[in-house]
């Protein structure tokens, strides 16, 4: 029989609170991500903060949140949220809640939250429940890191600059054109933000 210790704590790498200033583009995107509670259920809030010196309106983001091998998302949870209307998301990927760690597989959440227009900026927060799985025991003990990248964010408004349709020139990367949790066929952006320390 195999022997399991708790992860003891999970940590946002890149830290919690990013933003842009693009030259070409008039706005600035923050992101802000918080962990609450304690133990092996945890909520990540996420904070979306859009403040531009240009037209822009109906927006709505689109977020790709990598989980990895020592955390999970619970897609009956996720279903009975949307089901109550506590959030838009869907899960990508087959979730074994019962797995430890190294059975475990990655998956990905989609999720999608409307801005809301508030004093000179357009805001929307959203919280996800992510929960920490069993890790195998080491020879010299101590606790396992769970580490939760920063999540890719598509922005898209019903009006916006030109300039900033196509901030990915480099062809690396391929957005969709859609929410997988919408498919709103929205046109995105690709909002690039740096992590502030």
């Amino acid at each position: 029989m195999a022997f399991y210790h708790v992860v003891g704590f999970f940590c946002l790498f890149g830290g919690c609170c990013a933003s842009v200033v693009n030259d070409d583009c008039p706005f600035v995107f923050n992101v802000e991500r918080t962990i609450k509670n304690q133990g092996f259920h945890r909520n990540v809030d996420y904070y979306f903060e859009l403040i531009s010196v240009s037209e822009m309106s109906e927006c709505h983001v689109c977020v790709k949140q990598a989980i990895p091998l020592g955390l999970y998302v619970n897609k009956d949870q996720i279903t009975e949220m949307v089901r109550l209307g506590k959030i838009e998301a869907t899960v990508d990927g087959s979730v074994d809640i019962e797995a430890p760690a190294d059975k475990a597989t990655p998956h990905d959440v989609y999720f999608h939250v409307e801005l809301t227009l508030g004093f000179n900026t357009m805001n929307a927060t959203v919280t996800l429940p992510v929960h920490t799985r069993y890790h195998s025991a080491r020879k010299d003990g101590g606790l396992e890191e769970a580490v939760l990248l920063d999540p890719e964010v598509l922005l898209s408004c019903s009006s916006i600059p030109e300039q900033c349709k196509n901030p990915d020139v480099s062809g690396e990367k391929q957005y969709p054109t859609t929410c997988p949790v919408i498919n709103d066929r929205s046109d995105y952006l690709a909002v690039k933000y740096a992590t502030v320390s």
